[in-house]
């Protein structure tokens, strides 16, 4: 997608210490950036079941990734374990058990199907593991096929593939422009584990930021506790700036104030003016460049040289 828009990019890969073999992109230098690059690089990182694609389909008008390089940094986009880009290592097969750390709390997550998935893989997960079922909505998995083949079609994907969206987050009519739905159903979902989608399950129900619940026995066994410890968000010494957006439904403003609260060195909590901007308007929406890209670019300037 960079090459057809005109900016170089490149395609590396990162060897984890426990041997998950990764992928990045690189965009060295934005095709409308006009003298030298700045320092340090800026690291773009995606979401849940998304992957680097993902701040590139919107765009050149409205994708981070083209944006931010055209800022003048050297732009890396990797992507996490488990995802179509980044499913090799270096003895295991994609069919071990793949163990994710979580993002953060969801105790109050108003994405009514997001919850229903949750549940579903955490009430499942001893069924999918003895029918040797190890990754959850897949590239190239039937959900994926059929929504990439029917929001090919503009009438389908203006409508029927939008509001499929908006089930999953929240509604904000004209934020994502249709031609943005079409490419983006081409490798959404992208896949991760099921044990990751059980953990999202457990997290919807404790009001805590914790590891994986293995139930009392396993967690003694593991952790020496019955109960999965927290994790300890007081050691994240690094500058936190938190974007978010008032209408998000699957990270919700009451968890953004709770995981806020626990961070030592938050600089600013910045909520996006627009009252409906939701989750998925981060990575799809066209008019990122207004709404969140003036944000970034002042933190990115305070730390850059």
């Amino acid at each position: 997608m960079a090459i057809e828009h005109g900016y170089l990019s490149e395609q590396h890969t990162v060897t984890t210490e426990d041997g998950y073999i990764l992928t990045m992109f690189r965009i060295s230098k934005g095709k409308n950036c006009k003298g030298p690059n700045r320092k340090p690089p800026v690291l773009l990182m995606h979401g849940l079941l998304m992957s680097s694609d993902s701040f590139m389909d919107s765009g050149p008008q409205a994708g981070l990734a083209y944006l931010i390089s055209d800022l003048c940094y050297d732009l890396w986009a990797p992507n996490i374990r488990g995802n179509y880009y980044s499913k090799r290592h270096i003895k295991l097969d994609p069919s071990v058990g793949i163990l994710l750390e979580p993002g953060s709390r969801h105790t109050y997550t108003r994405s009514q199907l997001f919850r229903w998935l949750g549940d579903t893989y955490q009430l499942l997960l001893p069924t999918f593991y003895q029918a040797g079922l190890y990754e959850a909505l897949p590239l190239g998995g039937f959900v994926q096929e059929a929504a990439s083949y029917l929001c090919k079609d503009y009438a389908l994907a203006d409508f029927a593939c939008k509001v499929a969206l908006g089930l999953i987050d929240s509604f904000h009519p004209g934020s994502i422009k249709t031609e943005t739905v079409q490419v983006l159903f081409g490798h959404f979902p992208g896949g991760t584990s099921v044990k990751n989608m059980a953990w999202y399950g457990q997290a919807l129900n404790v009001d805590e930021f914790q590891h994986f619940d293995y139930g009392a026995t396993g967690n003694s066994q593991l952790y020496g506790t019955s109960q999965p410890p927290a994790f300890n968000l007081s050691l994240v010494s690094v500058p936190v700036v938190i974007i978010h957006g008032r209408h998000d439904y699957l990270t919700s403003p009451a968890d953004v104030e709770w995981v806020t609260s626990k961070l030592p060195n938050v600089l600013e909590q910045y909520y996006v003016e627009d009252p409906m901007w939701n989750h998925f308007d981060i990575t799809y929406s066209q008019f990122t460049c207004r709404s969140i890209l003036p944000k970034i670019k002042e933190y990115l300037d305070v730390f850059s040289t």
